[in-house]
């Protein structure tokens, strides 16, 4: 986990700051709002791709099930800085990506009736979803909001076991890719493993034993396959069947782990012509598009014929879709996350809450 060696004097200011600001909430010297209302945390301690954003929808699909109206807390991460936080916001309001960020517009278009917070400080975010009447606020990448109190926190494991020993400190940011110390896995209440579904199950061998040093007494271990669900067509998913080998596809994509979409579709088995690789979180300027659109062309040039589609994410799609003539081939894959033991999931939240099905 130890990326860029050539970092670690950085690191350990960083990792010194961060110690510092964990402890001083620890001892109560910053103060933690706690709401009358739950709250649940989704967070990890890896950089991007991790899975949060499935994990919040479906979180967030279970509790709008179970007849609960919930509030989603989050950030808006990449987002322009031209509306004063903190503020609501649902589907309807019709708010840019550009101003509520790619991952709030994705998940307020699947669920239009749920109420949103953008918010920097979680804990005046809270207060404002609480105000407006929301039954439990869903705190998205809320393992490091250390200023709200969170009820439940669900905490994504990353991809591999932290090493021990002296470069430990070493695998948080800048040299590694972990964003907090992995000692702080013991404080969640549940510690959740995802898999791939396009990925061979021997390589994603998960041992609960390795990760016992990370565990607290009272913490779950649960375990969550994310898979493709279908492509969008208007306002309906079709399901993926096993594609035509004669149908062509080129992929683009703006997400933290672009070799993840190409996998999920490669195993699907598409015949992918090319993948247009773009920044995590880009916005679709009109140079965007118009590199993205010479791509296409260029690509069609070399095949010598047209391409069949275009698939994205729905993270790009968030934009995407807001675009004047947008090639129609565009197409969103739909991905969702779910629980391999769906009743024991049940089991936390009725637990915690007293929450039936």
């Amino acid at each position: 986990m130890i990326s860029r060696p050539w970092l670690a004097p950085f690191t350990l200011a960083y990792a010194g700051g961060l110690f510092v600001w964990e402890e001083c909430y620890r001892r109560g010297v910053f103060s933690r709002k706690k709401l009358s209302i739950p709250v649940i945390g989704i967070g990890g301690i890896t950089v991007g791709g991790a899975g949060k954003t499935p994990a919040t929808i479906c979180i967030l699909r279970t509790l709008i099930r179970k007849g609960l109206s919930p509030g989603v807390l989050t950030r808006g991460y990449g987002r322009k800085k031209e509306r004063t936080e903190p503020f609501l916001f649902r589907s309807v309001d019709n708010l840019s990506p550009e101003i509520i960020g790619d991952e709030p517009a994705m998940m307020a278009d699947r669920f239009p009736e749920t109420l949103f917070c953008i918010s920097s400080d979680r804990a005046i975010g809270g207060i404002f979803l609480e105000t407006a009447g929301v039954d439990v606020v869903l705190l998205d990448d809320g393992f490091q909001s250390l200023e709200l109190h969170q009820d439940l926190r669900v905490v994504i494991l990353p991809p591999e076991v932290p090493s021990g020993g002296a470069d430990s400190l070493f695998q948080l940011l800048p040299s590694g890719n972990l964003r907090d110390f992995p000692m702080r896995l013991k404080e969640a209440d549940v510690l959740l493993n995802i898999r791939e579904s396009w990925k061979r199950k021997d390589k994603q061998d998960f041992s609960a034993e390795k990760w016992e040093p990370y565990r607290g007494q009272e913490t779950v271990l649960l375990s969550a396959t994310i898979k493709p669900s279908g492509i969008r067509e208007g306002q309906e998913e079709i399901p993926l069947h096993q594609p035509s080998q004669e149908s062509a596809v080129v992929l683009v994509s703006g997400i933290a782990r672009p070799q993840r979409f190409f996998q999920m579709l490669e195993s699907l088995g598409f015949r992918i012509l090319g993948h247009l690789v773009l920044p995590d979180h880009v916005r679709y300027t009109t140079d965007v598009l118009r590199k993205m659109e010479q791509w296409v062309r260029m690509i069609e040039k070399k095949e010598g014929r047209p391409i069949d589609k275009i698939l994205v994410t729905e993270k790009d799609w968030a934009k995407l879709s807001r675009q004047e003539d947008l090639d129609p081939r565009v197409r969103p894959i739909g991905i969702r996350m779910e629980w391999d033991e769906e009743h024991q999931w049940a089991e936390v939240l009725f637990r915690k809450f007293g929450w039936k099905e």
